[in-house]
């Protein structure tokens, strides 16, 4: 059973930053948000990405196991899993830039890095990933679930009137992720019990909810620290991880599941493709952008678990 739940669970995460690559490529095929078909897709799938994988990263948050370990274990754990992949991603973006593109200096590439400024915008993720992990963590240690369920109201009710600013929006993105790493705690149960016309109604919510705030200009986003309707980011992050899901069950493939296991990799590398190759809006382009990122990924993915898998975060050598 357990490595059923595994195998399911990757296959969502794949599935997921499959969309977070979609996403990317229609930005670069459709920058100014005009060409309605291109908007529409950008508005479904950022209505419930990002928070679902928050969701996803609270839903495998063992609280039972992590209150038996030290604070030292855990922060070891995270700084592995988490931020010795960010600097290596920066670290790896800032010489492609410098050396590749000529777009910016190697000090320049190290600024953007030791200040979370990110060589690579969805590397973002990462320190955000961290903040939020160890304010669960410490939430986890020391409350029980109603403290949670009222922390996280208080993040999602608190975080449109919060400051401005670089290091303001660093927090923010960390706090929007902890109150969403706490409803998928929370809601751990309802999330794995898949049902197909709840799977159906899952959907239709998200879409629902996506076309509202994309209608009425309510824009919720984790990079630009915007939240204008919190309920409705809620709904639709926990619908669309739902139906993510209730799809992963229904595939099947050891590459989906190494997909899954590589996300971060992907993650903090597919955005180089993109910042070489020319844009264009055809349809063409974006499936050729698609193939390229893919075949790029292939061998990045080959190249760091066979190399240094410490580096992305793995205890192991993994071919």
């Amino acid at each position: 059973m357990m490595k059923q739940r595994i195998t399911y669970l990757d296959t969502t995460k794949a599935l997921l930053i499959a969309l977070v690559v979609i996403g990317h490529v229609l930005q670069y095929a459709n920058p100014e948000y005009n060409i309605l078909p291109y908007t529409l897709a950008q508005a479904f799938i950022y209505s419930f990405l990002m928070s679902a994988f928050f969701l996803l990263s609270g839903l495998l948050f063992d609280t039972a196991c992590w209150k038996a370990r030290t604070w030292g274990t855990f922060l070891l754990r995270r700084t592995r899993t988490l931020l010795v992949p960010y600097l290596f991603f920066e670290a790896l973006a800032a010489l492609y830039k410098a050396l590749i593109l000529r777009e910016i200096t190697i000090p320049e590439g190290l600024y953007r890095m030791v200040t979370l400024r990110c060589n690579v915008g969805a590397d973002w993720f990462l320190p955000a990933l961290f903040l939020a992990s160890v304010l669960f963590f410490a939430l986890t240690r020391y409350t029980g679930k109603p403290v949670w369920i009222a922390a996280a109201v208080l993040c999602f009710c608190g975080l449109p009137f919060f400051p401005r600013g670089h290091w303001w929006g660093l927090c923010f993105r960390g706090l929007l992720g902890f109150a969403f790493m706490i409803l998928g705690n929370v809601l751990r149960d309802l999330l794995t019990r898949c049902k197909g016309w709840y799977a159906a109604a899952a959907f239709l919510l998200t879409a629902a909810s996506g076309a509202v705030c994309f209608r009425l200009g309510w824009a919720n986003d984790f990079y630009d620290c915007v939240l204008k309707a919190p309920a409705l980011f809620a709904l639709s992050g926990v619908c669309g991880l739902y139906f993510m899901m209730a799809v992963a069950r229904k595939l099947h493939g050891k590459w989906l599941q190494a997909i899954g296991e590589n996300t971060l990799v992907i993650m903090g590398t597919h955005q180089l493709v993109l910042y070489t190759i020319p844009s264009n809006s055809s349809v063409l382009w974006i499936v050729g952008a698609l193939l390229l990122i893919a075949a790029v990924e292939a061998a990045v993915i080959y190249m760091t678990n066979r190399f240094c898998p410490a580096l992305i975060g793995k205890p192991r050598k993994n071919t």
